[in-house]
């Protein structure tokens, strides 16, 4: 990803991404690294940071390194992703973990066809999804940490999208175009019930959710 051609354009900065820097400046401090009135400097620098490239300079002379999280789960392809999915009077469902090329085309007759993006693998941050429905439906459910551009065709039927703006700091974007011709398509976030099965699901499998700061 570049800006103007040329310079290269870094990610965002997330809330997790300062509270990494905040916590090894700390460090830094009580081992006698940085003076009280150096902390407090990068601290307040540390939290008007917008992006990844204005927190390394913070830590750059420091003994100890952020290691900063990928924008989204990308993993490097070692065998072709499907790049399409189809269904004709039948449905297709895509949930947990599976992987989501850059460019993905789903196409429904007389189906329908659900996407859950919230737990899947992203080849790259910015995926650009197509969906094209006659007599069917398809229904998109994104993480809340991705901004997302809805930009269909409906046809005595609906396209729409009811996301709304990421309520986490924004890592990555999904773009959804298509047609749906006496269908629907709809592109949102997860309910309140889906987070909340989500989360006893992770619970239940060992992991355990992040405490409040």
């Amino acid at each position: 990803m570049t800006e103007d051609g040329n310079r290269p354009v870094s990610m965002r900065a997330s809330n997790q991404d300062r509270e990494k820097v905040a916590g090894i400046l700390h460090a830094a401090a009580a081992d006698g690294q940085l003076s009280m009135v150096e902390v407090d400097e990068r601290l307040r620098a540390t939290y008007r940071a917008v992006t990844l490239d204005d927190l390394r300079p913070l830590t750059h002379d420091l003994s100890t390194q952020p290691v900063f999280e990928s924008p989204l789960p990308v993993v490097p392809l070692t065998e072709p992703a499907p790049v399409r999915a189809w269904s004709v009077m039948s449905s297709i469902e895509r949930r947990g973990r599976w992987m989501v090329p850059p460019n993905f085309e789903v196409s429904t007759v007389m189906g329908s066809a659900t996407l859950d993006l919230r737990e899947a693998v992203f080849v790259e941050p910015r995926v650009h999804i197509t969906v094209n429905t006659l007599m069917g439906s398809a229904t998109i459910v994104l993480p809340e940490d991705v901004e997302v551009d809805v930009d269909g065709v409906g046809f005595m039927g609906t396209f729409i999208g009811t996301a709304g703006q990421p309520t986490l700091a924004v890592r990555g974007a999904v773009r959804v175009t298509g047609f749906a011709l006496m269908g629907s398509v709809t592109v949102r976030r997860a309910n309140t019930r889906e987070r909340a099965r989500g989360a006893l699901k992770r619970v239940a499998g060992g992991d355990r959710p992040a405490q409040a700061q």
